[in-house]
Protein backbone atom coordinates (compact mmCIF):
# COMPACT_ATOMS: atom_id res chain seq x y z
CA UNK A 1 0.00 0.00 0.00
CA UNK A 2 1.45 3.20 -1.17
CA UNK A 3 1.46 5.44 2.19
CA UNK A 4 3.12 8.93 0.86
CA UNK A 5 0.86 11.92 1.28
CA UNK A 6 -1.21 13.51 -1.25
CA UNK A 7 0.89 16.54 -1.45
CA UNK A 8 -1.11 20.21 -2.06
CA UNK A 9 0.70 23.86 -2.58
CA UNK A 10 0.33 24.33 1.50
CA UNK A 11 -0.76 21.15 2.91
CA UNK A 12 -0.04 17.30 2.56
CA UNK A 13 -2.82 14.92 3.48
CA UNK A 14 -2.30 11.35 3.92
CA UNK A 15 -5.18 9.10 3.02
CA UNK A 16 -3.95 5.27 2.74
CA UNK A 17 -5.60 4.36 5.93
CA UNK A 18 -9.48 6.32 4.72
CA UNK A 19 -11.57 3.84 3.67
CA UNK A 20 -12.18 6.33 0.26
CA UNK A 21 -8.81 7.85 -1.24
CA UNK A 22 -9.03 12.09 -2.64
CA UNK A 23 -10.58 12.19 -5.49
CA UNK A 24 -11.17 15.00 -8.32
CA UNK A 25 -15.05 15.45 -6.79
CA UNK A 26 -13.77 16.11 -3.24
CA UNK A 27 -11.00 18.88 -4.41
CA UNK A 28 -14.07 20.11 -6.59
CA UNK A 29 -16.63 20.42 -4.38
CA UNK A 30 -14.57 21.86 -1.64
CA UNK A 31 -12.93 24.64 -4.83
CA UNK A 32 -15.66 25.38 -6.01
CA UNK A 33 -17.95 26.37 -2.34
CA UNK A 34 -18.75 29.22 -1.39
CA UNK A 35 -18.53 29.98 2.25
CA UNK A 36 -16.72 33.72 3.14
CA UNK A 37 -19.40 34.44 5.60
CA UNK A 38 -19.55 30.61 7.02
CA UNK A 39 -17.95 30.50 10.96
CA UNK A 40 -19.00 26.84 11.17
CA UNK A 41 -18.81 24.01 8.82
CA UNK A 42 -19.87 20.32 9.26
CA UNK A 43 -17.80 17.76 6.64
CA UNK A 44 -20.14 14.38 6.87
CA UNK A 45 -18.57 11.89 5.77
CA UNK A 46 -14.61 13.46 6.41
CA UNK A 47 -12.31 10.63 5.44
CA UNK A 48 -9.11 11.50 5.05
CA UNK A 49 -10.50 15.85 6.14
CA UNK A 50 -9.14 17.13 2.28
CA UNK A 51 -12.54 19.00 2.07
CA UNK A 52 -11.63 20.60 5.39
CA UNK A 53 -8.43 21.40 4.81
CA UNK A 54 -9.72 22.99 2.03
CA UNK A 55 -11.94 25.18 3.27
CA UNK A 56 -9.72 25.92 5.71
CA UNK A 57 -7.13 27.46 3.33
CA UNK A 58 -9.72 29.35 1.48
CA UNK A 59 -11.64 30.82 3.76
CA UNK A 60 -9.69 32.28 7.44
CA UNK A 61 -12.53 32.51 10.17
CA UNK A 62 -14.43 29.32 9.24
CA UNK A 63 -14.15 26.43 12.03
CA UNK A 64 -14.88 22.84 10.86
CA UNK A 65 -15.89 19.60 12.41
CA UNK A 66 -15.26 16.43 10.22
CA UNK A 67 -17.32 13.56 10.87
CA UNK A 68 -17.42 9.76 10.07
CA UNK A 69 -17.97 6.57 10.64
CA UNK A 70 -14.79 4.86 9.75
CA UNK A 71 -12.74 5.06 12.91
CA UNK A 72 -9.23 4.66 10.93
CA UNK A 73 -10.52 7.61 8.43
CA UNK A 74 -11.19 9.74 11.57
CA UNK A 75 -7.59 8.89 13.04
CA UNK A 76 -6.02 9.84 9.80
CA UNK A 77 -8.00 13.12 9.38
CA UNK A 78 -6.70 14.66 12.77
CA UNK A 79 -3.41 13.55 11.98
CA UNK A 80 -3.79 15.59 8.79
CA UNK A 81 -5.28 18.56 10.70
CA UNK A 82 -2.65 19.00 13.53
CA UNK A 83 0.30 18.40 10.34
CA UNK A 84 -1.55 21.70 9.23
CA UNK A 85 -1.35 25.61 9.30
CA UNK A 86 -5.11 25.49 10.60
CA UNK A 87 -4.85 22.92 12.99
CA UNK A 88 -6.52 25.75 15.48
CA UNK A 89 -9.92 25.34 13.56
CA UNK A 90 -10.22 22.08 12.62
CA UNK A 91 -11.50 18.85 14.40
CA UNK A 92 -12.79 15.70 13.54
CA UNK A 93 -15.01 12.76 15.37
CA UNK A 94 -15.97 9.19 14.70
CA UNK A 95 -20.18 10.29 14.41
CA UNK A 96 -23.17 8.89 12.95
CA UNK A 97 -23.96 12.58 11.60
CA UNK A 98 -27.84 11.98 12.56
CA UNK A 99 -26.51 12.43 15.90
CA UNK A 100 -24.72 15.65 15.33
CA UNK A 101 -25.84 18.54 17.47
CA UNK A 102 -25.75 22.32 16.87
CA UNK A 103 -26.18 24.18 14.21
CA UNK A 104 -24.13 25.52 11.50
CA UNK A 105 -23.40 27.68 8.75
CA UNK A 106 -22.33 25.53 6.13
CA UNK A 107 -23.34 21.62 5.82
CA UNK A 108 -21.15 19.80 2.70
CA UNK A 109 -20.31 16.56 2.12
CA UNK A 110 -19.54 14.48 -0.99
CA UNK A 111 -21.94 11.97 0.20
CA UNK A 112 -21.65 8.05 -1.36
CA UNK A 113 -23.21 7.40 -4.97
CA UNK A 114 -22.56 3.72 -5.56
CA UNK A 115 -25.97 2.11 -5.65
CA UNK A 116 -25.28 -1.36 -5.47
CA UNK A 117 -28.23 -3.08 -4.53
CA UNK A 118 -27.06 -4.94 -1.66
CA UNK A 119 -27.40 -4.11 1.99
CA UNK A 120 -24.39 -6.03 2.92
CA UNK A 121 -21.25 -4.45 0.99
CA UNK A 122 -17.83 -6.68 1.46
CA UNK A 123 -15.07 -4.03 1.38
CA UNK A 124 -14.53 -0.79 2.89
CA UNK A 125 -14.69 0.96 -0.01
CA UNK A 126 -17.93 -0.55 -1.05
CA UNK A 127 -18.96 0.46 2.33
CA UNK A 128 -18.32 3.88 2.19
CA UNK A 129 -19.66 4.46 -1.07
CA UNK A 130 -22.98 2.81 -0.74
CA UNK A 131 -26.06 5.15 -0.67
CA UNK A 132 -27.71 4.28 2.82
CA UNK A 133 -27.85 6.21 5.68
CA UNK A 134 -25.71 9.02 4.10
CA UNK A 135 -27.36 10.30 1.05
CA UNK A 136 -27.92 13.62 -0.65
CA UNK A 137 -31.41 12.94 0.57
CA UNK A 138 -30.84 12.69 4.13
CA UNK A 139 -28.06 15.76 4.08
CA UNK A 140 -31.06 17.61 3.08
CA UNK A 141 -33.23 16.60 5.90
CA UNK A 142 -30.07 16.79 8.19
CA UNK A 143 -29.69 20.06 6.75
CA UNK A 144 -33.62 21.48 7.57
CA UNK A 145 -33.04 21.54 11.51
CA UNK A 146 -29.09 21.62 11.25
CA UNK A 147 -28.77 24.77 9.55
CA UNK A 148 -28.46 28.27 10.68
CA UNK A 149 -31.12 30.92 8.83
CA UNK A 150 -28.81 31.78 6.23
CA UNK A 151 -27.06 28.86 5.87
CA UNK A 152 -26.07 26.70 3.19
CA UNK A 153 -25.66 22.78 1.91
CA UNK A 154 -23.26 22.05 -0.78
CA UNK A 155 -22.65 18.52 -2.56
CA UNK A 156 -21.75 16.89 -5.32
CA UNK A 157 -22.95 13.91 -6.82
CA UNK A 158 -24.32 12.16 -10.35
CA UNK A 159 -25.95 14.59 -12.85
CA UNK A 160 -28.72 12.22 -13.19
CA UNK A 161 -29.98 12.25 -9.73
CA UNK A 162 -30.56 16.24 -10.04
CA UNK A 163 -34.69 15.89 -10.27
CA UNK A 164 -34.97 13.35 -6.99
CA UNK A 165 -32.85 15.58 -5.35
CA UNK A 166 -34.41 18.68 -5.58
CA UNK A 167 -37.41 16.70 -4.80
CA UNK A 168 -36.69 16.02 -1.69
CA UNK A 169 -35.02 20.01 -1.13
CA UNK A 170 -38.64 21.06 -2.14
CA UNK A 171 -40.58 19.07 0.35
CA UNK A 172 -37.72 20.44 3.10
CA UNK A 173 -38.22 24.23 2.37
CA UNK A 174 -34.90 24.44 -0.01
CA UNK A 175 -33.92 25.89 -3.23
CA UNK A 176 -30.83 26.01 -5.63
CA UNK A 177 -28.86 28.52 -5.03
CA UNK A 178 -26.11 27.80 -7.34
CA UNK A 179 -25.31 24.52 -9.66
CA UNK A 180 -22.57 23.41 -11.58
CA UNK A 181 -22.27 20.79 -14.31
CA UNK A 182 -19.17 18.76 -14.68
CA UNK A 183 -17.85 16.95 -17.10
CA UNK A 184 -14.01 14.75 -17.84
CA UNK A 185 -13.48 15.95 -21.55
CA UNK A 186 -14.98 18.18 -24.59
CA UNK A 187 -16.99 15.29 -26.21
CA UNK A 188 -18.04 13.36 -22.11
CA UNK A 189 -21.69 14.07 -20.93
CA UNK A 190 -22.30 15.99 -17.83
CA UNK A 191 -21.69 13.24 -15.15
CA UNK A 192 -21.34 15.45 -11.82
CA UNK A 193 -23.46 17.94 -10.37
CA UNK A 194 -21.95 20.39 -7.42
CA UNK A 195 -25.36 21.97 -6.23
CA UNK A 196 -25.49 24.79 -3.45
CA UNK A 197 -28.83 24.66 -1.51
CA UNK A 198 -30.18 27.38 0.90
CA UNK A 199 -33.47 27.64 2.70
CA UNK A 200 -36.26 28.85 0.39
CA UNK A 201 -37.50 32.03 2.66
CA UNK A 202 -33.42 32.71 2.87
CA UNK A 203 -32.58 36.28 2.22
CA UNK A 204 -28.90 35.76 1.08
CA UNK A 205 -28.20 35.98 -3.09
CA UNK A 206 -30.66 35.99 -5.33
CA UNK A 207 -33.59 34.29 -6.15
CA UNK A 208 -32.35 33.27 -9.49
CA UNK A 209 -30.39 29.93 -9.68
CA UNK A 210 -26.66 30.65 -11.02
CA UNK A 211 -25.70 27.86 -13.09
CA UNK A 212 -22.16 26.84 -14.77
CA UNK A 213 -20.43 24.38 -16.78
CA UNK A 214 -17.14 23.25 -16.35
CA UNK A 215 -14.84 20.66 -18.33
CA UNK A 216 -11.76 19.22 -16.60
CA UNK A 217 -9.57 18.49 -19.52
CA UNK A 218 -8.93 19.67 -22.99
CA UNK A 219 -7.09 16.55 -24.05
CA UNK A 220 -5.86 13.70 -21.50
CA UNK A 221 -3.80 15.20 -18.79
CA UNK A 222 -4.03 18.38 -20.14
CA UNK A 223 -6.76 20.61 -17.42
CA UNK A 224 -8.45 23.46 -19.33
CA UNK A 225 -8.28 26.63 -18.07
CA UNK A 226 -11.34 27.03 -16.50
CA UNK A 227 -10.53 23.89 -14.30
CA UNK A 228 -6.89 25.44 -13.79
CA UNK A 229 -8.24 28.57 -12.05
CA UNK A 230 -10.91 26.77 -9.68
CA UNK A 231 -8.42 24.15 -8.16
CA UNK A 232 -4.66 26.55 -8.76
CA UNK A 233 -3.92 27.43 -5.24
CA UNK A 234 -4.12 23.71 -4.22
CA UNK A 235 -3.36 21.43 -7.06
CA UNK A 236 0.83 21.62 -7.24
CA UNK A 237 0.65 20.92 -11.04
CA UNK A 238 -1.50 23.70 -12.08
Amino acid sequence: MDQRPFRFKRFSCFHHRSALKIGVDAVLLACWTEASSADTALDVGTGCGVIALILAQRFPNIHICGIDLHAPSVDESLINFENSPWSDRLTSQLSDFSKVDGKYDLIISNPPFFKSGVSDPDSERLIARHQGELSPHSLIKFGATHLNPKGKIAMIFPADQRRSVIDTAEEYEFRINRECYVRGHLQAPYKRLLIELIKADSQSGTLTTQTSYLTLETTPGTPTEEYRELCRDFYIKF
